[in-house]
């Protein structure tokens, strides 16, 4: 089957336009779509956006796992900088503990948190708890629990870094 650029090219059009008017609601992609398609443009990496287009034409971008997969082995995570650079650290933390998230085993989650943790020490910023505040108070109550669990592990681990 020949490649759709026609398709890839709209697409990029549109996701354009949305990144550049983040506000307004987007029908056609949710948030965690938009999540990788920032990291995306972040990046500039074509071969990413490239396999995120294939993805979103066969249907498999539909889960989180299938993002969290995407966003792991793309290593889209790179974008992150984008905002570690604009001095935006709690945005760049609210990400990680997204993605944290998206993950379906505590061992994987705790690998993204401690990415996050000795990027905060790498930059000499604490893990900002109004973070984790705001992602408490969007989390439903297993999602809390093990979140809370997660950092309980870290601090077993020595990390101690919270403002």
């Amino acid at each position: 089957m020949p490649p759709d650029n026609n398709g890839r090219q709209r697409l990029e059009v549109h996701l354009e336009a949305m990144l550049r008017n983040e506000n307004r609601p987007n029908p056609k992609l949710n948030s965690s779509e938009s999540l990788v398609w920032t990291q995306i443009r972040l990046a500039k990496d074509e071969t990413a956006i490239d396999e995120v287009h294939e993805m979103i034409l066969d249907g498999r971008l539909q889960s989180t796992r299938a993002l969290s997969d995407l966003l792991r082995d793309a290593d889209l995570i790179v974008g992150l900088d984008a905002y570690r650079s604009a001095g935006l650290h709690v945005e760049a933390q609210q990400c990680f503990i997204d993605l944290a998230l998206m993950h379906e085993t505590d061992e994987e989650a705790a690998e993204v948190l401690v990415h996050m943790a000795q990027i905060a020490e790498q930059d000499e910023t604490p893990i900002y708890a109004q973070t984790l505040v705001n992602t408490l108070a969007e989390c439903d109550e297993n999602a809390s629990r093990r979140l809370g669990n997660l950092f309980v592990e870290m601090r077993k681990t020595g990390f101690n870094k919270f403002a």
